[in-house]
């Protein structure tokens, strides 16, 4: 939010000077002018819901990636970003503002691709992807994608991930491991595991050389040990004795009626919730009607004597 700000901040200025320039007293400049400082602010809003995003490239032998490239491409004819590689090193990133958009990843296109690896992270450490090569798939970038306001940051890293969507504790369950183990298994089994890398070594001009699955592997167990939630309100309809954790969606009954939508008050003719003056007048004003009476609260058909009586026992009551 911050940045979006200043971003405008920016181009507001940039545009008042624009106007300062063309001197809106001209008539000659008026219309392009106000064309200009709508277009540039358009311009301003849709570059200010960015979100600002480093890719971070790596390759584990140390000499580039060797041709792999990495791009964005709008599926919906927007900005697109890359291709970006590096040529020598173990790493490298590149900064850049991603509007909101949806994208084809494509990572590829070089050599010793099991070498290659990336992340492509938020300016608050959120990773939005990450892969090695090949890697193709489509990633969807919102305007809250890179928010440091998470809405629902439960464990209050400023990070919005799976331990967010925890309504309890979540519980740390890592396993690592020699990643050697799957050398036998071959290159595709080896790079499934996080942390491992199919790698040549070369054992000299006698011994020739290998691949082999190194590093150590981790693989994340972690759970969400969750609480029950429900309504915990015990005058709600829908009140649940077990519930750990409100979950604000407690139903509650209208006036004059119970849960299941049952007419409760059959006195209070004026839906008023008290059964008071206003309805013993109606009944008195009804006594003796003999067809469609309103008061008839023994439905022998004619207001009488009991529903007067029936009246006078609940007055007072509020429903």
């Amino acid at each position: 939010m911050y940045q979006s700000t200043l971003t405008q901040i920016f181009f507001v200025h940039l545009i008042l000077q624009t106007i300062q320039y063309l001197n809106l007293t001209n008539m000659k400049y008026s219309i392009s002018t106000i064309i200009f400082f709508i277009v540039l602010f358009s311009f301003s809003e849709a570059y200010s819901q960015g979100s600002w995003v480093t890719l971070e490239m790596n390759d584990s032998y140390g000499d580039g990636w060797n041709g792999d490239t990495w791009s964005a491409t709008s599926t919906s004819g927007g900005s697109s970003y890359g291709p970006f590689t590096f040529d020598s090193g173990l790493s490298e990133s590149q900064s850049f503002s991603m509007a909101a958009d949806s994208y084809d990843i494509i990572c590829d296109f070089g050599t010793y691709a099991y070498e290659t690896s990336w992340s492509l992270v938020c300016n608050n450490g959120t990773i939005l992807a990450s892969g090695g090569s090949p890697y193709t798939a489509m990633l969807n970038i919102a305007a809250s994608s890179c928010s440091t306001d998470c809405l629902n940051d439960l464990d209050e890293d400023n990070i919005c991930d799976e331990n967010d969507d925890c309504v309890g504790v979540w519980i740390e369950d890592i396993t690592t491991g020699d990643c050697s183990i799957y050398t036998s298994y071959g290159e595709g089994v080896c790079t499934s595991f996080t942390g491992c890398q199919w790698v040549y070594s070369w054992g000299g001009w006698a011994a020739g050389g290998s691949n082999d699955c190194m590093y150590t592997y981790e693989v994340d167990n972690g759970y969400c040990e969750a609480l029950q939630t429900g309504c915990t309100d015990s005058e709600a309809c829908n009140y649940d004795s077990e519930a750990e954790v409100d979950n604000g969606e407690c139903t509650f009954n209208e006036v004059g009626y119970n849960c299941d939508g049952i007419f409760l008050c059959t006195n209070d003719l004026d839906s008023d919730g008290y059964v008071g003056v206003d309805d013993l007048l109606i009944v008195l004003s009804n006594f003796g009607c003999l067809s469609d009476c309103n008061g008839d609260f023994d439905s022998d058909g004619v207001v009488g004597i009991s529903d007067l009586l029936d009246m006078l026992s609940s007055f007072g009551d509020p429903c």
